[in-house]
């Protein structure tokens, strides 16, 4: 069963612009990983900010590293009831967005400016 996903972002100002803006997850819980963890676990030492979103039973850990990801094929899928308006707000703020339309199902696309993808989808 999935507890939480943890994604990287390189710049703290997107759990607001992006994160409840955007995809409309609400700020749980923030704290600092210490360097002794994150060295341990993540071999990477530095003390790192941490912030625990939510939305819809889902929890997304998002450490904050000041570098950007490498291009990659891994995204998060995430189901709206409406996945056009989250679309038009991410492109209204500036977010690169991609529209796959195949038949008569539309996917919407979102990337961060820390390059995480996110898949939007209609709920249901």
């Amino acid at each position: 069963m999935l507890e939480h996903v943890a994604l990287a972002v390189n710049d703290s100002e997107e759990i607001e612009n992006f994160f409840e803006e955007v995809l409309m997850f609400r700020l749980e819980k923030k704290f600092i990983l210490p360097g002794e963890v994150t060295r341990q676990v993540f071999d990477v030492e530095s003390n790192t900010d941490v912030y625990l979103m939510k939305r819809r039973g889902i929890t997304l850990e998002i450490f904050i590293t000041g570098e950007k990801e490498k291009k990659v094929f891994s995204h998060l899928c995430l189901a709206y009831p409406d996945p056009q308006h989250v679309y038009e707000r991410a492109a209204g703020k500036g977010y690169a967005t991609i529209l796959r339309e195949k038949g008569e199902h539309t996917t919407y696309f979102i990337r961060d400016k820390s390059h995480n993808m996110f898949e939007i989808k209609k709920a249901g």
